[in-house]
């Protein structure tokens, strides 16, 4: 059942879904004193924050993950710069703890702080609530997890959505797409004969178009392909998107049933695809 935020509510009315939302539940954390820590820098660099230890003085180098198995892929140059600075403490600080018993045995000395059990222990304890809304089901059921997260969206958004989903499923020559591992739930709508991503839509209702993993698709076909998006829209949203990734929420751009009539029409005229 979805728990909509009461007035004077601080916090976060889902579970965190990306790396983005670990970084500010983090600051919240270190703000309330879960976490003894001093800032002394955070940027887009690796890693991601550097912080002091107060109860130790001890500098703590910290790397912001949603899922702990993303830090894998910097094994490499944490390597050097451990070796580097031997003295150095080093945190994954993630929502998730998926690392494989192999990829921890291949990290020694790294620390991983999860969130989410410390969290939820937290709000089991205290009144007053970090996150709202949890999730219970199958941790990688996307479609479960997809229709949990879009219940608390307004009626005209969820609908929008389920008319985007069931064009995928049903439409001749395209298919429906989840991920194997959601994050934030997504579906993805596939032209099946080109193989191209046309738009992947999230259950906070935003709609993303990866235009620039067309490759099969010629630039001046890209080109006309958005000129249609625009012409059956009356917008010049999509003008100078061949090579970007971009995305808006779904509501915005398909603000009633006729535009969404119309968006779809453009992915079924055959020619744009020829």
């Amino acid at each position: 059942m979805y728990i909509p935020p009461a007035p004077g509510f601080r916090g976060f009315v889902w579970e965190p879904s990306s790396e983005q939302d670990v970084v500010v539940l983090f600051g919240r954390l270190v703000e309330r004193g879960d976490l003894a820590l001093a800032i002394d820098y955070s940027w887009t660099a690796f890693p991601d924050c550097i912080a002091t230890d107060t109860a130790t003085g001890g500098v703590v180098n910290i790397e912001f993950e949603f899922r702990s198995s993303n830090f894998w892929s910097h094994r490499v140059e944490w390597r050097q710069l451990k070796a580097a600075d031997p003295s150095a403490h080093w945190w994954v600080v993630s929502w998730h703890d998926d690392l494989s018993d192999i990829q921890r045995q291949a990290l020694p000395g790294l620390s991983i702080v999860a969130l989410r059990e410390r969290v939820r222990n937290h709000d089991r304890a205290h009144d007053e609530k970090t996150v709202l809304n949890w999730y219970d089901g199958a941790p990688d059921d996307a479609l479960e997890m997809f229709e949990w997260r879009s219940a608390g969206l307004a009626t005209q958004r969820r609908e929008t959505l389920r008319r985007l989903k069931e064009f995928g499923r049903n439409a001749d020559g395209f298919s429906l797409d989840w991920p194997s591992k959601p994050d934030l739930p997504w579906f993805t709508v596939r032209h099946m004969a080109t193989d191209i991503e046309c738009f992947k839509v999230h259950a906070n209702g935003r709609i993303g178009f990866p235009f620039h993993r067309w490759r099969s698709i010629p630039a001046a076909k890209k080109t006309e392909m958005l000129a249609a998006l625009n012409g059956a829209l009356a917008t010049t949203w999509f003008t100078g998107r061949e090579e970007r990734k971009k995305g808006c929420d779904a509501a915005w751009l398909l603000h009633d049933s006729s535009m969404i009539d119309a968006f779809l029409a453009v992915w079924q005229q055959d020619e744009l695809f020829a």
